[in-house]
């Protein structure tokens, strides 16, 4: 019998338990950035921010504050991307 983290039934679509440490580990960490996101002005901070919580990033993204994710590294996006508020 082959043995799935909870990590991997969750990407795999199936039910898993979110109060797993490793996905508790990870969801701190989106929240951490996600915080800083939210609280930045300047649009070189937010893409750096951006770049560190998200698994790729294109060019030219737009993403207006508040913005909220649970992992952030799941998360691939293009180039010309804009995400308003909310």
């Amino acid at each position: 019998m082959t043995y799935k983290t909870e990590k991997q039934k969750m990407l795999a679509c199936e039910l898993y338990d979110a109060s797993d440490p490793e996905l508790a580990a990870e969801r701190k960490i989106a929240r951490s950035l996600t915080r800083r996101f939210n609280m930045s002005t300047e649009d070189d901070d937010r893409t750096s921010i951006l770049r560190q919580l998200f698994g790729r990033m294109g060019d030219n993204v737009n993403i207006e504050p508040p913005f909220y994710c649970d992992y952030g590294r799941y998360i691939h996006l293009g180039n010309n991307v804009f995400i308003n508020f909310g």
